[in-house]
């Protein structure tokens, strides 16, 4: 009798996921390894991912930083800072999630900060290009992440890289694209947002983005994940896309629940709102890839506060991934 018949529940079986971990930092200003990776998956984190898996130890590999001193800021751009070894980052974290995909496998990368989804989604896009398929990035962030090169004021690399997905490579990231193949405007949705550049803001809306600001939440009420859950699931639906990536930005939630961000912005959803969203939107869509970004250690307070939310954000993603 099958377990139909029988009304017996299937058992889960757990995707196999591939862990990229880094702790870059330049995309931010600053050099140095953040090593909040390291962080996120200490005190047993690697070992309940494992099991939350169902495999005997996690497939990880740390994505290697480049040597990098003060003065090199803008040694290869006069706005952008540190961007060769930005590139050179990743572009080699472009192959790995590439690779991952043609394996069948999603790829999480644990930041670091979010230059990083540059070589996450380059990596995403090859693979979908070479199968036909549209992208839809979801962001839940503070901001949008949608400066171009040409028109970031802060020269921080982590201000860009959905508008670089999106084509706007401005001679800088040619190499990244093979395929010429980017996220469509209306592909690109933004959760929590709060603090968005005039750019950007003229950027959205002729491209047809899509943006969950943090105000509309609160007008919402404690209800919102359900509902915003659904009305991107629905956006997806929608959309024509077949692969769908989330890239959660810590600095998404309140300061005051995640005190260890660099661009942090007052206002924003609670923790356990936060989490309840990556649920309630985990439920209603098969995430085929994945970043976590932002968290710095050595930005947390004594309490470790940054830490717990960031183990407990991470914790829920990979409990919402399915096969």
């Amino acid at each position: 009798m099958s377990d139909h018949q029988n009304n017996q529940p299937a058992e889960h079986v757990a995707p196999e996921v591939k862990i990229f971990s880094s702790g870059l930092r330049l995309g931010t200003g600053r050099t140095g390894d953040s090593g909040a990776a390291n962080a996120v998956l200490s005190g047993g984190m690697d070992r309940l991912l494992a099991t939350r898996l169902q495999v005997k130890a996690l497939d990880y590999t740390p994505v290697e930083l480049p040597h990098v001193t003060e003065d090199q800021i803008h040694q290869d751009h006069p706005r952008l800072k540190y961007l060769e070894p930005i590139r050179q980052h990743d572009f080699k974290l472009k192959d790995g999630v590439f690779n991952a995909l043609q394996e069948g496998k999603i790829p999480f990368t644990i930041g670091g900060d979010h230059a990083i989804a540059i070589g996450t989604l380059a990596g995403v896009l090859e693979h979908s290009a070479s199968e036909g398929k549209q992208v839809f990035a979801l962001w839940f962030d503070a901001h949008t992440d949608i400066n171009t090169p040409s028109g970031s004021e802060s020269g921080n690399v982590h201000g860009v890289p959905l508008a670089v997905a999106q084509g706007h490579t401005e001679g800088l990231f040619e190499d990244f694209y093979p395929s010429q193949h980017f996220v469509q405007g209306p592909h690109s949705a933004f959760v929590g947002v709060r603090s968005i550049d005039p750019p950007e803001e003229e950027l959205a809306q002729q491209a047809g983005m899509h943006l969950f600001r943090a105000s509309r939440l609160k007008e919402i009420g404690p209800e919102w994940p359900v509902q915003i859950a659904e009305e991107v699931s629905e956006l997806y639906r929608n959309s024509g896309a077949s692969h769908f990536h989330f890239s959660f930005d810590l600095d998404g939630v309140d300061p005051s629940v995640a005190p260890s961000v660099f661009t942090d912005v007052p206002g924003g959803p609670s923790l356990a709102q936060a989490l309840r969203f990556v649920e309630e939107l985990m439920a209603r869509v098969r995430v085929d890839s994945m970043d976590f970004v932002e968290f710095d250690p050595a930005l947390d307070n004594a309490a470790g506060d940054g830490l717990r939310a960031a183990q407990m954000v991470v914790s829920k993603l990979v409990e919402g991934l399915r096969k």
